[in-house]
């Protein structure tokens, strides 16, 4: 994974995404050591997010934890663990959100938008789930929800390099913990949420992600 993550583009291809935190690497990376896994609290660059980040220490260590068992497919980005608005909505609270790039062999769908589908599909309820295990940071009233960055190479290149894209979900604390048990569906959620596709430096307009409640989500991975 850690080959791969260094051959993508400049991280603008998804940081464009989220409201600034702090220095970003010029390129997406795997974390080099696990504490880099989390923004710390001085690269924040508003009072509130660093509050949270600091309140929430141990928390965001306990997901940092949590997710280390995932398989290799699966792998944070560095800094990917923090509070961070969606340039979407500015003027939201922070959520949590946790960012992590996946095997090229998890995104089979025959185009950005169907590839995001099939992400989400995986990954993103387990992943919803770990962040809401969280109870301490879910009652803070200044938390605004949980966010999750799901970013693969897709099949195109450019110059000889591969081309990442992505998917970002934002979504209040009621429509993520109403998915994460089961009491709505995916499509429901997604309705419900943030919803933004990037092929490469491009974000695709109103997106339509190709999941049916209907449908049995894909058997969730070990993360």
């Amino acid at each position: 994974m850690s080959r791969v993550a260094r051959g993508v583009p400049a991280a603008v291809l998804v940081l464009g995404v989220l409201a600034a935190a702090g220095r970003t690497p010029a390129q997406p990376e795997l974390p080099p050591a696990r504490d880099e896994a989390i923004l710390p609290p001085a690269a924040y660059t508003t009072p509130d997010g660093r509050a949270l980040a600091e309140a929430h220490a141990a928390e965001l260590a306990a997901v940092r934890a949590d997710l280390a068992g995932c398989p290799a497919g699966l792998a944070l980005q560095r800094h990917g663990i923090a509070f961070r608005r969606s340039r979407g909505n500015p003027d939201t609270r922070p959520h949590l959100v946790v960012w992590v790039w996946l095997d090229a062999a998890s995104s089979l769908g025959r185009n950005p938008v169907a590839r995001a589908g099939d992400a989400f599909r995986r990954h993103g309820q387990p992943l919803l789930r770990r962040l809401l295990a969280r109870p301490a940071v879910f009652a803070d009233p200044r938390v605004g929800g949980y966010g999750l960055v799901l970013s693969w190479l897709g099949p195109i290149t450019v110059a000889g390099r591969p081309v990442a894209e992505s998917l970002a979900v934002f979504a209040d604390k009621l429509a993520a913990a109403n998915f994460a048990h089961d009491t709505i569906g995916p499509a429901a959620f997604l309705a419900r949420a943030e919803v933004r596709v990037f092929d490469g430096q491009t974000e695709l307009q109103a997106p339509r992600i190709p999941i049916d409640d209907s449908a049995d989500l894909v058997a969730p991975p070990a993360c």
